[in-house]
């Protein structure tokens, strides 16, 4: 997603003059839509620019924990439940994988018939 390009109190600030004049009056004067004004209006729905800018920090913040959720989910589902459910680093992770193919092919030898 690129840089916006109002910040949210320019665009709080938009929104209270569309408040005092017409829509579109407003909307030429500083650019913008008219329909983007009202979907801002939408949803900020009445918070002060504090509350806006707190709200997208909780909403980055929660973006970035489903991110941090699904790669985890993703590790446990490809590794089935050889791996802990958490993240295991990468170094960790190969050594676990290189311990499981050893095991493995110690087993396959063990049970191997004579020749």
């Amino acid at each position: 997603m690129g840089k916006a390009r109002y910040s949210e109190e320019q665009m709080l600030g938009i929104q209270r003059g569309a408040d005092r004049e017409p829509v579109a009056q407003v909307a030429k004067k500083h650019g913008a839509s008219g329909q983007i004004i009202c979907m801002w209006r939408q949803r900020s729905s009445g918070m002060n620019a504090d509350e806006v800018k707190r709200l997208r920090q909780l909403e980055h913040e929660d973006l970035r924990l489903k991110k941090h959720l699904v790669g985890r989910d993703l590790v446990i589902e490809t590794h089935g439940g050889d791996f802990p459910k958490r993240l295991v680093s990468a170094p960790a992770r190969r050594q676990q994988e290189a311990f499981a193919f050893r095991r493995g092919l110690q087993q396959r030898k063990a049970c191997a018939p004579d020749r």
